[in-house]
C-alpha cells in the first residue's frame, strides 16, 4: 500500500484508495490527524467503520474529538447537563443544541444566543469542544459570569459574549490563544483583566457600551489588532502604549470622558477610521498629521477652541466633522485638503472674519477644494 502522503490528493477524495479497506481508513486517519483534516475527507461509510475499529482505538477520539465507546458524549458530561437544564426551564433547548453538537463530527459552531440563560454549563473541557469549537455564540442571554473550563476552548476563533450583564471578564479567557474576534459590547463591565494580552491573534475586540473608566495597558501589546471599540465607556483616560497597536485600522474613543489623548496615537500609520467625538477634548494632538491613511476623523460635539494646522496635511482624509465645538476660527490650511474630503463645521461660532476666508465659489463648477458644510449666522 502508498503511504498516505505520497497519494495525490483530490477535493472530493484526498485518498483513492478502495472505500471501506482497513489499511486506508487508519492511513487516512493518520493523514486527518497529521494535516488537520476534517470528517469531511472521509465517506460516511467509512467513518462508521473507523469509530467501531478498535486499531484505531485513541486515534479516532484525538483527531474528531469523539469517544469510539460513545461518539457523542460521555456520561459525566451528561450528567452535568441533566443537572444543569433542572437549574431552569430556559435551558431545556440549550442542552439541546450542545448535544447536537456534540453528536455531529461535521459541526464546529454553537450557537446558543438569546436563550435567556443566566448561566452556562461547566463543560468546555470536553475534547469535542476542545478539538471542534471555533465558533461560540453566547450573546443576548442574561449572563453574569463564565466557567473557568471556557479558557479551555484552544481552537476557539470567534466568542461572543455582547448583550449580558457580565461586570467582569473571566481572566481565563486569555488562553483562548486562537481567537480572532472578541465581542464584549453591551455588558456592565467596568474592568478588564491583564490576561488579555495574551491573546495574541486577536483582529476585533469590541468593548464599547460598557462601565469601563479605564482600561489596562496591556492592550497595547495586542499587535494583530485591527478594530479597538471603546466607544460609549466612562474614560478619562487611554494609555499611551495604544500607540502600539500597528495593525490597527478603526479606533472608537466616542461618548467617553477623555480630557485629551496621547500623543502616541499619532504612530498609528495604518489607522483609517478614528472616533473621538462626544468627549471632552480642548485640544488635538499635533502628531495626527502622521496619519496619513487616516479617512475619517470625527472630532465633533467636544471643546475644541482651535485645531492645528497640521491636520491640513491628512491627504487621504474623506470626512472631517468639527461639528458644535466652540470653534471661532479655523486654519486656512484645512481649506486645501482634498477635493474629495468633506468639512462639517456645522453649530460653531464661526467668527465674521472666518466666514469672510472661507474659500472662494464653494458652489461653482470651477471649486477644487474640499466640500464644506456650516451654519451661517
Amino acid at each position: 500500500m502508498t503511504p498516505i502522503n505520497h497519494l495525490p490528493p483530490s477535493s472530493s477524495n484526498p485518498f483513492p484508495l478502495p472505500s471501506g479497506d482497513q489499511n486506508y481508513i487508519i492511513s487516512a486517519l493518520h493523514y486527518l490527524k497529521e494535516h488537520q483534516g476534517s470528517r469531511s475527507s472521509l465517506s460516511k461509510r467509512d467513518f462508521i467503520l473507523l469509530q467501531k475499529d478498535e486499531k484505531t482505538d485513541g486515534l479516532f477520539e484525538e483527531v474528531f474529538g469523539l469517544s469510539q465507546k460513545n461518539s457523542s458524549y460521555d456520561q459525566i458530561l451528561e450528567q452535568r447537563l441533566t443537572l444543569w437544564e433542572n437549574l431552569s426551564p430556559n435551558h431545556k433547548q440549550a442542552k439541546e443544541k450542545i448535544l447536537s453538537f456534540l453528536q455531529n463530527p461535521f459541526q464546529n459552531r454553537l450557537d446558543l444566543q438569546s436563550l435567556f440563560l443566566t448561566t452556562i454549563p461547566d463543560i468546555w473541557e470536553h475534547s469535542a469542544f476542545t478539538s471542534r469549537l471555533q465558533w461560540l455564540y453566547l450573546n443576548n442571554n442574561r449572563l453574569t459570569s463564565l466557567p473557568i473550563s471556557l479558557g479551555s476552548l484552544s481552537k476557539l476563533r470567534c466568542l461572543y459574549l455582547n448583550s449580558n450583564r457580565l461586570t467582569s471578564v473571566a481572566a481565563c479567557l486569555g488562553n483562548l490563544s486562537k481567537l480572532r474576534w472578541l465581542y464584549l459590547n453591551n455588558n456592565r463591565l467596568t474592568s478588564l483583566p491583564t490576561s488579555l494580552e495574551s491573546l495574541s491573534n486577536l483582529r476585533w475586540l469590541r468593548l464599547d457600551h460598557n462601565e469601563l473608566s479605564s482600561i489596562p495597558s496591556s492592550l497595547g501589546t495586542l499587535s494583530q489588532l485591527q478594530w479597538l471599540y471603546l466607544n460609549s465607556n466612562q474614560l478619562t483616560f487611554i494609555p499611551a502604549s495604544l500607540g502600539n497597536l500597528a495593525s490597527l485600522k478603526e479606533l472608537r474613543l466616542d461618548h467617553n470622558e477623555l480630557l485629551s489623548i496621547p500623543p502616541s496615537l499619532g504612530t498609528l500609520s495604518n489607522l483609517q477610521w478614528l472616533y473621538l467625538n462626544s468627549n471632552q477634548l480642548t485640544s488635538i494632538i499635533a502628531s495626527l498629521e502622521r496619519l496619513t491613511n487616516l479617512q475619517w476623523l470625527n472630532l465633533e460635539d467636544n471643546e475644541l477652541t482651535s485645531i492645528p494646522a497640521s491636520l491640513g496635511n491628512l491627504t487621504s482624509l474623506k470626512e472631517l466633522r468639527l461639528d458644535h465645538n466652540p470653534l471661532s476660527s479655523l486654519p486656512q490650511r484645512i481649506f486645501q485638503l482634498p477635493s474629495t474630503c468633506k468639512i462639517h463645521i456645522k453649530g460653531c461660532p464661526l467668527s465674521s472674519k472666518t466666514l469672510q476666508e472661507l474659500p472662494m465659489g464653494l458652489n461653482t463648477r470651477k471649486y477644487t477644494g474640499p466640500r464644506i458644510f456650516f451654519t451661517a449666522p
